[in-house]
């Protein structure tokens, strides 16, 4: 005898949970690449301008050069402060995922107790 057939089909819920997770990895890969190349050029062009604007214009280097990067240093910290901002969001989305993840083998389990 064979079991019966249950009406039971995760297979749409399962690719729509497979499809936000895919864009969830997707928008974390993003965050980050993008914080990457701000902070680093944010950086780069401060220095560059200000260290060529004080050796062309003669003045005391030393003294000035100290103020940008004092003025660097702030920068770079409210930059780590949005990378930990963004470190929080992703270890949101890490935990959606991580969810979803869990859903996922719910639905196989009780897909496979309904089977049997």
């Amino acid at each position: 005898m064979h079991p019966p057939q249950l009406d039971f089909d995760f297979t749409d819920d399962i690719e729509k949970c497979k499809r936000e997770l895919q864009i969830k990895r997707e928008e974390v890969c993003c965050f980050i690449f993008l914080l990457y190349l701000i902070s680093t050029y944010v950086q780069e062009q401060q220095l560059i301008e200000k260290v060529g604007a004080l050796l062309s214009n003669n003045v005391d280097v030393g003294r000035n050069l100290s103020r940008v990067l004092h003025r660097t240093r702030t920068r770079t910290t409210l930059i780590e402060s949005d990378a930990t901002q963004l470190r929080t969001h992703l270890q949101h989305a890490s935990k959606c995922a991580e969810n979803i993840s869990a859903k996922v083998c719910i639905y196989i389990f009780i897909s496979c107790i309904f089977i049997i």
